[in-house]
């Protein structure tokens, strides 16, 4: 790799601790990996490219999931953690500013750390002050005394969740389940407690004090543990950046933070929650792309805007039931907006938001053109637009974070799922699959009033396959499947988590309801695999398809039309023993050393006419360009490349 997209960091010695050495003698501690954040020299970050920041963003995301050990044999103290912390974070925030083609990455990255500032040494100080006021004694092998050592040589965000549970035990009286269950929702049990570099091997106790008076200490204990680890809290987020907030913005996300959270009684109140959350982002979005806007400023309102992302992700999540196509019309906008103020350099998302704002609402209410139909067609052409651009950016993101995740994630040997399912968790945090819900639920409603085909494809192919028809009820249920014989699956719920098993060549959905959306993982893994995966929008065309062809050979194909047909075929004598073959012939091929003629002695032009185009000798798009041209009339042009 090039030295901007990781090799720097492969050759740091903080890199080369945390990955390659021995375990049980190396000197582990988030504080000495932090300077990866800054090593670049000011001629790498000029030239810094989005597979650099994917390194970082892995790296730091591997460490906000605990897969990375924060400290061994070495001490931290809470002052230069968080004050570390704050240093890198304005820095990254600089970055942000100065590389709008990483923007998304940078962000991604800031949302994974505490917020640092200057609270760091009040950790280590309050606690003894709160021992101290209670007469809580320090002496070894005491709960109070273990946590208090922990805090004092290596604190973590998990002491948020150990704060949490002695408030909770205080509160209940010393009920030890309830202790125990906070915990677990932090995903903190007995061993994790006693794996610390200053274990906590023992249960708390009520400490013989005014317990309501040390209640309200450790909550307001809480609060600066909060302000050095928890970025991510809207109201922690909002009074942290009040001094530099506009009233009238301070107002809205107040109004946010008021509106009971993200629970909602019907669609319009959930949309009108999402529309309230969209006007807050929408005026920290302005601020954010003002040029005389300064870091300070950017990292928070990065967080602040990171934590309204979510909200929205969550909104639309529950809106399940929304069929109205000028609220998803509106919802769609929003999230586009947004999007495009991330990505600036991302030129087909703009015309896609220029286009949306213009024909969107029209079509929406149906007023465009001729009526509904015309209407329909024009807001489902700009759809498939939008779910094009928005499956590209995924599999963008699974090229760069994918691999990364795999190599860092055997070095650490971080659990097989959570490499799997490393890019699905990360892209459903984002605006991104919150647009894909958001499409999923109008392309039904547009099929019908535009009168479309019954089929979606979600992942397409070039060529016919064959295969044994079988159908299933879940997914789900045939993951452990190797299927000898190549398959073709009609399949009840797709939930989109699953893996496409070995020897299917295609999935044919039943009914939208059930069906993946186009950022899931089993969506990416059959585009990337060359799976074909459709949903059918018509029951009766699934119940006959069930009815004709369960246990046949059958051929499916494609059309241009955006159909699909299945038709009966010949079964082909020892198909069993052919894919058993060809499974060979692959192996055999993978293990083969090619030997690449690189003369100019094959005779090969080095211009090619639209005419002589082919798919051998060029790439999709000249060749689609070669193929529309002669369709079209004279006064409409192709692009030149």
């Amino acid at each position: 790799e090039k030295q901007s997209q990781g090799m720097a960091m492969r050759k740091l010695r903080s890199w080369n601790t945390l990955v390659h050495v021995d375990s049980s003698k190396a000197v582990w501690s988030r504080m000495p990996s932090m300077p990866l954040m800054d090593v670049p020299g000011e001629g790498e970050i000029q030239a810094s490219t989005e597979g650099f920041w994917s390194w970082i963003f892995v790296w730091q995301r591997f460490s906000f999931q605990r897969l990375l050990t924060w400290e061994r044999n070495t001490c931290t103290q809470p002052r230069m953690l968080a004050g570390t912390t704050n240093q890198i974070t304005s820095r990254m925030a600089e970055l942000w500013k100065a590389h709008p083609r990483c923007r998304m990455w940078i962000r991604w990255t800031l949302a994974t750390m505490g917020r640092g500032g200057n609270a760091g040494q009040q950790i280590r100080d309050v606690i003894l002050d709160i021992m101290h006021a209670h007469e809580i004694k320090e002496i070894h092998g005491t709960y109070f005394e273990q946590w208090h050592q922990k805090l004092h040589n290596n604190t973590t965000p998990e002491d948020i969740g150990i704060c949490r549970a002695i408030i909770k035990f205080l509160q209940t009286g010393g009920n030890m389940s309830e202790y125990w269950k906070v915990l677990a929702d932090h995903g903190i049990d007995k061993a994790r407690l006693a794996s610390y570099s200053r274990p906590i091997t023992t249960e708390p106790n009520c400490p013989n004090c005014d317990r309501g008076r040390l209640i309200g200490d450790l909550e307001r204990y809480l609060g600066i543990l909060r302000s050095v680890h928890d970025a991510l809290d809207l109201q922690l987020a909002l009074d942290h950046a009040r001094p530099i907030l506009p009233g009238d913005l301070q107002g809205k996300l107040q109004g946010i933070c008021n509106m009971g959270g993200t629970g909602f009684a019907n669609t319009d109140e959930g949309h009108g929650k999402f529309m309230r959350v969209f006007e807050a982002r929408e005026h920290m979005l302005a601020l954010l792309n003002k040029k005389d806007t300064q870091p300070n400023v950017i990292k928070d309102l990065l967080i602040l805007d990171f934590t309204l992302e979510t909200q929205q992700s969550v909104l639309v999540q529950g809106m399940v039931s929304e069929t109205r196509l000028v609220q998803l019309s509106d919802q769609l906008k929003c999230l586009l907006t947004a999007l495009v103020a991330h990505m600036p350099t991302e030129d087909e998302l703009q015309a896609i938001l220029a286009d949306w704002t213009l024909l969107a609402p029209p079509c929406a209410q149906q007023k465009w053109g001729d009526g509904p139909t015309e209407s329909a067609l024009m807001l489902k052409a700009m759809c498939d637009r939008v779910s094009r651009v928005v499956g590209e950016l995924s599999d963008t993101y699974q090229t760069l974070m994918g691999p990364k995740a795999a190599f860092l994630g055997v070095q650490v040997e971080a659990p097989k799922r959570t490499i799997d399912v490393f890019v699905d968790e990360v892209l459903r945090g984002t605006s991104l699959m919150a647009m894909g819900l958001v499409l999923q639920r109008m392309e039904p409603v547009l099929r019908t009033l535009a009168k479309l085909p019954p089929w979606q494809m979600i992942s397409t192919i070039d060529k016919p396959i064959q295969g044994e028809f079988k159908l299933i009820d879940k997914m789900l249920h045939i993951q452990d499947k190797v299927f000898e014989t190549p398959t073709i699956l009609l399949s009840g719920a797709v939930s989109g988590e699953e893996e496409v098993p070995d020897g299917v060549l295609g999935v044919l959905v039943r009914s939208a309801r059930e069906a993946p959306d186009i950022l899931s993982h089993c969506a990416v893994r059959a585009r990337n695999f060359g799976v074909l995966l459709a949903t059918c929008f018509d029951p009766a065309i699934s119940e006959q398809l069930a009815k004709d062809f369960e246990g046949k050979w059958v051929e499916v194909r494609c059309k241009l039309d955006g159909t699909l047909t299945v038709e009966e075929k010949q079964r082909p004598a020892g198909d069993a023993a052919k894919a058993q073959a060809v499974a060979e012939d692959a192996a055999r091929a993978a293990a083969t050393t090619v030997k690449m003629n690189l003369t100019d002695t094959l005779g090969c032009k080095w211009c090619i006419r639209p005419d002589e185009m082919d798919k051998i000798q060029v790439g999709s798009k000249s060749l689609n360009l070669a193929l529309l041209k002669p369709k079209l009339p004279k006064d409409i042009l192709t692009p030149q490349a």
